[in-house]
């Protein structure tokens, strides 16, 4: 007779398991690549907040003994959150922008070319 004995302790060589803190990482990642295109922002202030909700689910699942590699939950959620404040972040940067540009062309007594009534 002979038994089988499975470990599920993962070593030094073999990985984790977590997917709902890979994809908060991965959508971490695209959010922090677009947060500083202009108009664009928005877009990375939503995947930031759907990757703070699945580094969430991926605590749950550690605490629950489902997952096993926290630090990939971790740098999801840290991505995700970045994500959330360099968006907006670069909106503020650029109302303020257009806030300078309009009291700027008052200032000169120009008109607005973009506000300007046909």
């Amino acid at each position: 007779m002979s038994e089988q004995v499975h470990a599920s302790v993962s070593g030094p060589g073999e990985s984790g398991r977590n997917g709902f803190g890979l994809a908060s990482l991965t959508l971490g990642i695209i959010g922090l690549s677009i947060a500083w295109i202009p108009l664009w922002g928005f877009l990375a202030v939503v995947l930031g907040a759907a990757g703070l909700v699945l580094a969430l689910l991926g605590f749950v699942r550690l605490r629950r003994g489902r997952a096993n590699n926290a630090s990939v939950a971790i740098a999801g959620g840290t991505s995700s959150l970045m994500a959330v404040l360099v968006a907006l972040f670069a909106f503020k940067i650029m109302l303020v922008g257009f806030e300078f540009r309009q009291s700027y062309l008052e200032n000169a007594g120009l008109v607005d070319p973009l506000c300007e009534k046909k």
